[in-house]
């Protein structure tokens, strides 16, 4: 199931058709126009905003946790078939 991580909190999402996320749902999760994608264990992904420093985001504690270097502003977590 794919997460979504902010600075302040996390929540399950789902992609609104129900199985793959598009480029334009995820740049409304991060609140962003470009996105870099972290490869994880198994098939997870991270998905992050490419901009986060120059935006000056927020240090997100828990992605930073999962990914084991520092993550800013929101991070969706997904199984790489969930992304289109």
């Amino acid at each position: 199931m794919a997460r979504l991580y902010t600075p302040t909190d996390s929540k399950p999402v789902t992609p609104q058709d129900g199985s793959k996320f598009t480029l334009e749902e995820v740049y409304d999760m991060l609140d962003c126009t470009t996105i870099e994608m972290i490869g994880l264990q198994d098939g997870i992904i991270m998905l992050i905003d490419e901009d986060a420093i120059m935006r000056q985001s927020p240090l997100n504690n828990a992605a930073t946790h999962i990914a084991q270097r520092s993550l800013l502003g929101n991070v969706l977590v997904c199984e790489w078939r969930q992304f289109s």
